[in-house]
């Protein structure tokens, strides 16, 4: 089940107005993280996050190698962004996987808090002088972005893990009401797949070859 939807966006700079009249948010060369917080996130996931925004490696080097925000070393922006829970339904998004209002605001500055700890523990980092920005929960915002190239990467982060006894030759749709029982979830909303197949709801476990202690791709639809 997914924690977190987060897109990677590189930059040679960035500024962020959080409204009208108001000092701007600016960062030099780096790396924005626009994060969504959806319904399986909690706590425990945070340091996760946080420890993926650091040091995935998408900053181009002088010799054109890749390397993290804390290798680089470079500046960092964070940006909260609920759109990125929406699934298309039709014409129109809807937005059931994310996290309410009050505890995504709560998740997303503890998340802050637990990069800045991140970032501050590499001495490379603290040695240039690097900024870590954020933007404010909850408001609509004016970013600026000046970049070399559609740079653009999205992960999604798995929650924590469900484990369910089933039997080789349960179906598939059986499978999905063990877990929604056991997460409070409408079976029909759940999707599983392994890679690029999406399991059928008709089909047995073991004619998808699904064995004990396999791991499978949890989303709701």
């Amino acid at each position: 089940m997914s924690s977190a939807k987060i897109v990677f966006q590189c930059c040679m700079s960035a500024k962020l107005l959080v409204e009208e009249g108001s000092s701007e948010t600016t960062i030099n060369k780096g790396l924005i993280a626009y994060v969504a917080f959806l319904k399986d996130c909690s706590d425990e996931v945070l340091h996760k996050i946080a420890e993926t925004i650091c040091t995935v490696r998408l900053i181009s080097d002088s010799n054109d190698k890749l390397r993290s925000v804390i290798d680089s070393p470079c500046d960092l922006l964070i940006v909260p962004q609920f759109c990125l829970s929406g699934k298309l339904k039709g014409k129109c998004f809807q937005y059931h996987t994310a996290v309410p209002k009050v505890a995504a605001e709560s998740l997303y500055s503890r998340l802050v808090k637990s990069c800045d700890t991140f970032l501050r523990s590499s001495a490379t980092w603290l040695s240039k002088s690097c900024k870590l920005s954020y933007g404010t929960f909850g408001i609509r915002q004016i970013l600026s972005i000046e970049t070399n190239g559609p740079f653009t990467h999205v992960v999604e982060l798995l929650g924590k893990k469900v484990r369910i006894k089933c039997n080789p030759t349960d179906k598939v749709g059986d499978l999905k009401k063990l877990i929604a029982a056991q997460t409070g979830t409408n079976w029909e909303r759940i999707v599983l797949k392994k890679w690029y197949t999406i399991f059928k709801d008709h089909i047995t476990l073991q004619d998808y070859e699904i064995n004990d202690g396999m791991n499978l791709e949890l989303y709701y639809q």
